[in-house]
């Protein structure tokens, strides 16, 4: 790779009379050019990407806590919903949770919207309601997280200009180490300096998007902003920790971990899941048996992550058994469905 053709890829994007611009991108490739004439750009990643998987799974796993925390708290046993009347929403407070629909759907909002209190009577309905809760606070915060650590740059111009060079680079050379190396330089100097100034805006809108769940859910007898009070109170904390996850995973976040592939079986016949739901279609790799298996799936696992299963071996083999790993929106769209039709 040439100084030539790395200028010639960032001219087709720059804008020549934006100065700002101009001196960001010159320094970006001066230090891509003292790389490449070092050998740098053909050296291995410094992190592994079982490391990386580490770092993810900690998220997921941080996530999943927090879910399940936040709903013990706030919402109590299953044998107190059946005790509950179900919460009105006022109409200020509607106004500002309609605004969730990106993270969790429309079919979702509906759905609890819909929900009348004495749907839920039994043990085992209260039960499954409390786990849908949990479900959608956990699908709002791997969306969140997955924003913070997929972006560019908090800048939403420098994120829109940073995004158009990668692919432009992506597109004309096929070399690995280059955008790899194009990815580190960026985030370093435009992404992850801003991590701690912008930490504190971050929390808040964990706070602001769970609190929306839970009065949404009508479960909880607080209004909106008692809901962020509270949650802020117990629960600011875990959303710091949370953030430092994220901080963790994007640092070591490179070319050959753009997403993290795994296979999982095909549900069986009569579970709504549809393939093209199950797939990235921004995932720039794609498994050996995405074409040919009739048996198997693959698809980009995703933050939010959770076990539902594993399938044994077949004929009794001593193989390790393979998880079932969904994503979290995609179960929790199930979950609705489940639940709905088994309402008379």
């Amino acid at each position: 790779m040439t100084s030539s053709k790395i200028q010639q890829s960032l001219n087709l994007i720059a804008d020549p009379e934006d100065e700002a611009v101009q001196s960001h991108l010159k320094a970006l490739q001066n230090e891509l050019e003292e790389l490449h004439d070092e050998g740098y750009l053909f050296q291995p990643e410094i992190y592994s990407e079982d490391e990386c998987v580490k770092l993810a799974n900690s998220l997921n796993a941080k996530i999943q806590q927090i879910s399940a925390s936040l709903v013990r708290a706030c919402c109590g046993s299953p044998g107190n919903l059946s005790s509950m009347s179900k919460s009105k929403i006022s109409a200020d407070d509607l106004l500002q949770i309609q605004t969730i629909r990106p993270l969790i759907g429309k079919l979702a909002v509906e759905f609890f919207l819909d929900s009348p209190s004495s749907q839920h009577t039994g043990s085992s309905d209260n039960r499954k309601y409390m786990y849908i809760i949990r479900c959608a606070i956990q699908t709002t915060l791997a969306a969140l997280c997955g924003e913070i650590i997929n972006a560019w740059s908090f800048n939403k111009e420098e994120n829109k200009m940073l995004s158009s060079i990668y692919n432009s680079l992506r597109n004309q050379f096929d070399n690995s180490a280059l955008t790899g190396t194009w990815r580190s330089l960026t985030r370093s100097q435009s992404k992850i300096p801003e991590y701690h100034h912008l930490k504190p805006a971050a929390i808040r809108s964990y706070i602001a998007e769970t609190a929306k769940v839970l009065v949404l859910s009508g479960y909880i007898s607080w209004n909106l902003d008692d809901t962020q009070g509270i949650i802020q109170e117990y629960f600011e904390e875990e959303f710091a920790d949370l953030y430092n996850y994220c901080f963790r995973l994007d640092r070591v976040t490179g070319e050959s971990i753009q997403a993290f592939d795994t296979e999982v079986y095909r549900p069986e016949p009569g579970e709504a899941y549809e393939h093209a739901s199950m797939y990235n279609m921004d995932s720039s790799t794609k498994s050996s048996n995405s074409s040919s298996s009739t048996t198997k799936i693959a698809f980009s696992c995703r933050l939010g992550l959770l076990k539902i299963g594993t399938i044994k071996p077949e004929n009794g083999g001593s193989e390790p058994e393979d998880e079932i790993l969904l994503k979290a929106g995609i179960q929790f769209a199930s979950l609705l469905s489940d639940f709905e039709t088994a309402i008379p």
